[in-house]
């Protein structure tokens, strides 16, 4: 039993892991496509940006 247990605490301690990785990751994401979007819309309002013409 306390094999079960010690495996059970060892996988559950890597989904933690992993799950902390993943939520960084997409904060990050976030964090870049928000900066993204300032800048864009910076860039417009600047009057350097030119809407491609059709």
């Amino acid at each position: 039993m306390q094999t079960q247990n010690e495996e059970m605490i060892g996988v559950l301690t890597a989904m933690s892991i992993v799950a902390k990785r993943l939520a960084k990751q997409l904060e990050n994401s976030e964090e870049e496509e928000e900066v993204n979007e300032q800048n864009e819309t910076s860039f417009r309002c600047s009057g350097k940006f030119k809407e491609p013409s059709r």
